[in-house]
Parts: C-alpha cells; structure tokens; sequence
C-alpha cells in the first residue's frame, strides 16, 4: 500500500489536477443544465403560459441549450467553478443562515450565534454563489457576478422575501412528498415481484431471495434517484416564475412612470392649450377644437380677419385664353386666377 502510494511531485500535481478539471467539468455541466431549465421556463413565461393564453415553442430545450453554449459559455464556465467551490458551504453554512431567520426557531439562533463570524464570512464569500445568478443571465444577458447580486437585490424585496419564503416552503414539502411517494412506490413494486413470481421467493429455486426487504429497499433507492432531478424542477421553475413576474411588474411600473414623466414634461414645456389643437390636429376633427381668441394669438387673429374680409374669387385670366381653351377641346376650360372681392363697406 506505501508504494502504490509513493508518487513523485508531478504524479501528484497531475492527480490533483484530473480530480480539479473532473469538479469543474461537472460543475459546468450542472452550471449548463440549469441555465437551460430556467430559459425554458421563461420564454414559457413570456409566451403567456401562466395566463394560459400560449406555450412554449417547439424543442425549447434544445434551444437553451444552444443559446447558453453560444452566448453564455464564459457565465457557464466561470459559474460552474463557483457552484461546485460553494456547495459544501452553501450545504452547511447555508442551512444554519436559513435557520437564523426563523424567528420561531430558538436553536436556529444559537447556532448562528456560535457561528456568527463563519456566517459573515459566507455572506461575503458565497452567499452570491447559487444558481439564480443564471436567472438573470438568460432574462438580461449579464455576467454571473453582476447577475448574482441583481438577484439577491430583487429577492431581498420586502414583497418579494416573504412570497419567496412562502414558495420556497410549499415547495419543498411538495418535493418531500413526492420523493417519498416515488420511493414507495419503488419499494412496493419491487416486494410485488417477489411474491408474485414463484422463482424468486421459492426456496428450492436456485433464485431464492433470502433477504426480500434488502432488494426492496435497493428498489427505493433507485425509485429515488431516478425521480430526484425531476422533483428539483418544481424548486427551479418556481423560483424562475417568481423572479419573472417581479421583472414584468418592475418593468410596467417603470414604463408607466416614464409616460407620466414624458407627458408631464411635454406639457410643462408647451402648455395644455398647444396640446389641445395638436390633440385636434391628429385627431382630424376641428369642429370639438376652441377658435383662438384675439387676445391670445393676437397678429395671428388679425391677419386671419384681413384675410377673411377679402376673400378670393375665381375668374378667367383673358378672354382670348378662354377662347383657345374652348375651341381646342370642344369644352369650356378656362385658366383661373384668383382676384380680391371688394369687402363689405364697397358692397354698400
């Protein structure tokens, strides 16, 4: 055993590298699955699934995976290795901090105080270092880091901690229930087997069980594995819902205070009559528009009475043009001009 462990210095350099590339490339794997489920469910999202209006397009998966290798490989990569370095914290220290907040949780506060400088140190650390980060790496297309703490800033909401609290509860005991329904399952299945096919609980076959229960417990175990990353979509597509319907809301609030700023700052600038004609104006209608008073467009009222006094009259330039006009096409056309008519005091 000493020599099969008597390496050289690269030997072992060479060892601890395949174990560090095997964790990373494992972590870029989790890191890529996950960034594909959460796409998934976005555009699910987006295209009006929770409404029940839409779904979905066709080979979606396929899809994310292809968006997240073209444009989000560096995220993958970078992630990845900052999943895997955090997961045994985020196992450990993660779930005292979880239980620190639980007002209701005595114990929860006495670990947390007994590990209230390994806690900070998490906070700083690798509390950022989770799988949301890829929630807003596929919605906004920005770098894990600053998609990590866009995250926990959105989350960290008043609204938003107490609805995620609530989900992440009925969340987790739904996944309970449903593991151990599978693996009951599993178990079940696999004793019906025994007693029905006479093989294998016969003790003179040569395929005896002697020990049942040891194979029945082996078939709840693979029940449980196999169902495992199943049940773990119910935890990322709803925190995926949850964050998407937070960015929908921010968003429309967002757009509707933008319009009422616009709308303000137009009308500071131009005033609420100038809005009322060119509300006119593009509505075609000018029978609803007030007419400008004098006093209020006052060169403007003038010349439109000057002009109102003479209006124009239409006449033939000559009449020889006429003539020409007449005998050409067999029709009378004449060439117009407009002329003054004499106002109202020359009619009198």
């Amino acid at each position: 055993a000493d020599e099969a462990l008597d390496l050289s210095p690269v030997e072992w350099l060479c060892l601890f590298g395949t174990i560090f590339m095997g964790i990373w490339v494992q972590g870029v794997i989790t890191a890529w699955t996950h960034f594909a489920q959460l796409y998934t469910s976005q555009m699910w999202y987006f295209s009006g699934g929770i409404r029940g209006t839409g779904a979905a397009p066709a080979l979606s998966v396929f899809r994310a995976g292809w968006v997240g290798l073209r444009y989000h490989l560096g995220s993958l990569i970078g992630g990845g290795l900052k999943l895997m370095i955090a997961m045994p914290f985020r196992l450990t220290l993660g779930w005292i901090l979880a239980a620190t907040h639980n007002e209701y949780n005595p114990v929860g506060y006495m670990v947390g105080g007994c590990c209230d400088s390994c806690l900070t140190c998490y906070k700083r650390a690798f509390m950022l270092m989770n799988r949301n980060a890829y929630m807003d790496v596929s919605l906004q297309a920005t770098p894990f880091d600053q998609a990590a703490e866009h995250v926990k800033n959105i989350l960290a909401m008043e609204h938003e901690a107490s609805a995620l609290a609530l989900l992440n509860g009925a969340t987790w005991l739904f996944q309970l229930v449903g593991l151990a329904s599978i693996a009951s399952i599993g178990h079940l299945v696999t004793s019906f087997e025994i007693q029905v096919m006479d093989r294998l609980h016969n003790i003179q076959s040569p395929d005896y069980i002697q020990q049942p229960e040891l194979l029945c417990l082996a078939g709840a175990f693979l029940a449980l594995l196999v169902s495992f990353p199943f049940m773990m979509l119910f935890d990322i597509v709803s925190d995926s819902i949850l964050y998407c319907r937070t960015i929908q809301k921010m968003r429309h609030q967002a757009a509707s205070t933008f319009k009422s700023q616009a709308v303000a700052e137009i009308d500071r600038a131009c005033g609420s009559r100038i809005n009322g004609l060119l509300s006119g104006m593009v509505g075609c209608h000018c029978a609803g528009r007030d007419r400008p008073a004098e006093e209020e467009w006052g060169l403007l009222s003038k010349m439109s009475l000057s002009t109102a006094a003479t209006p124009p009259e239409l006449k033939p330039r000559n009449q020889k043009d006429a003539g020409q006009s007449r005998s050409s096409s067999g029709a009378p056309h004449t060439s117009w001009m407009t002329t003054g008519l004499p106002g109202k005091a020359s009619m009198r």
